[in-house]
């Protein structure tokens, strides 16, 4: 099964392609999980042993082990994993009050609500509506999935991935636009609750967002204008003066001069590439997508693509910096450069 879905337990407003499950829309996650007979119970109870040889039960303290409780179509506990004694455990019935808590403050509408495997993974996905952005539709879901195995975290993502099965939530961790991981350590459930609250909070900019962003359609951006852009953006670094002492006979000042020059050299080999990939990417989406050619909306494309896949880092690293770091300062820098190209 591709799908993966436990039993029957999946929520849709409208069919998936696996055709299982419930269809109904208008109603809270709470609600669905209950609809969906997604409220059943995950219990961490501790690891023991028995010793035939003395007739006893050991526990091994410390040590804990993830169970699901029987269910109507499963009469068995099912093991998730091993877990410490910090492990916070979340309830389906929990997460479900958080995601009704980003509905109830946002303008997202739970999309779906889905099982998979023997119960150790849950997922809610909701609709944000659908944009447009010079022409293209652009629908935005939000997700929230949580994979109580142990080794997993709590993920809250958005992406432009409909999440109805083990695939397509697969492919949304893969292309998410952004995401936050939220352990399973003490404290867990306030933590979410709180990261929820800023969810909301977040979202009622988001119409300023989707406006700012449909002001680059408007402006014609040219292969001149995108390289003075980029320029702007990635200048190249002054030569530093102690670039100069390379002229001393003084051992230490001439090493001196050696790293200044390294340094030099590479802070322009960078932005040397930058400019060059972004480049690349501006001419590709306009190959690709004639709608939106040589206009400020490809142009950002073409940064934030290399912003969020490209730059010389680990995914991880470069998820963060584009929310709060380096890459969102490029990305702002962007913004305001090409908005200034049409004064």
């Amino acid at each position: 099964m591709a799908h993966n879905i436990m039993g029957n337990r999946f929520l849709g407003s409208k069919p998936a392609w696996h055709n299982i499950g419930t269809i109904v829309s208008g109603v809270s996650a709470e609600a669905g999980v209950k609809l969906i007979n997604a409220d059943y119970g995950i219990e961490k109870l501790p690891v023991g042993a028995y010793n035939p040889a003395t007739q006893e039960y050991i526990i091994f303290e410390g040590d804990y082990m993830l169970v699901r409780q029987p269910t109507h179509d499963d009469p068995q506990p099912a093991k998730f994993g091993y877990v410490s004694e910090n492990y916070e455990l979340l309830q389906n019935t929990e997460i479900a009050a958080i995601v009704d808590k980003i509905i109830d403050g946002t303008s997202y509408k739970l999309d779906t609500i889905g099982v998979l495997g023997n119960g150790e993974t849950i997922f809610f996905c909701l609709e944000n509506g659908t944009h447009s952005v010079k022409g293209e539709e652009v629908k935005l879901y939000f997700t929230i999935t949580d994979k109580r195995d142990g080794g997993s975290s709590l993920v809250m993502l958005a992406c432009p991935v409909r999440v109805v099965c083990w695939n397509t939530l697969s492919l949304a961790l893969r292309t998410a636009q952004a995401s936050v991981n939220v352990r399973h350590n003490r404290g867990m459930l306030a933590e979410t609750n709180w990261r929820a609250d800023v969810i909301v909070r977040l979202h009622k900019a988001g119409d300023n967002i989707i406006t700012a962003l449909r002001k680059l359609e408007s402006i014609t951006v040219t292969d001149t204008q995108a390289e003075k852009i980029l320029s702007k953006i990635f200048p190249m670094p002054t030569k530093p003066a102690s670039m100069e002492l390379k002229a001393s006979n003084d051992t230490m000042l001439i090493q001196r001069a050696d790293q200044a020059e390294y340094h030099y050299e590479w802070r322009k080999k960078q932005a040397a590439e930058a400019k060059n990939q972004i480049l690349t990417n501006y001419e590709r989406l306009n190959d690709e997508y004639p709608a939106i050619a040589a206009t400020g909306w490809s142009m950002f494309n073409a940064v934030t693509e290399y912003v969020d896949h490209q730059r010389g880092k680990s995914q991880m690293v470069r998820s963060r910096e584009s929310l709060f770091g380096v890459g969102q300062d490029i990305r702002d820098k962007a913004y305001e450069y090409i908005l200034a190209t049409k004064k």
